[in-house]
């Protein structure tokens, strides 16, 4: 059981709706936040790219191997303001970090 599949899940009994993407293996998905940070902005352009609603209080928004793009970390503080209308976004950033010194993955996640 890993922790993609923990986090489906979980998003499927707990959410009205899941939308999972993987910005490690997925460029185009990175490329969505290359543009200014307004999180309005961003679900709608991953809305037309995964060609889901993705809907704030209704929607559990998981976002696998954030590592890879940066801005996409950067971003998360925009969604946490609430620059949504009604209601937060609901998601779970979540990577894995490999320790060089100690050999040993740490998995971290953070979210609302």
């Amino acid at each position: 059981m890993g922790k993609t599949w923990s986090v489906k899940q979980f998003g499927s009994a707990a959410f009205e709706s899941f939308v999972g993407i993987d910005l490690e293996r997925n460029s185009d998905l990175r490329r969505v936040f290359e543009g200014n940070l307004q999180a309005k902005r961003i679900i709608a352009d991953l809305e037309i790219l995964v060609s889901q609603r993705i809907v704030p209080g209704k929607t559990l928004l998981f976002i696998d191997e954030i590592q890879a793009c940066p801005r996409a970390i950067t971003s998360l503080r925009y969604f946490l303001e609430g620059e949504l209308p009604d209601e937060k976004l609901r998601f779970i950033p979540l990577y894995f970090a490999y320790s060089a010194t100690g050999g040993k993955g740490t998995l971290q996640a953070a979210g609302t």
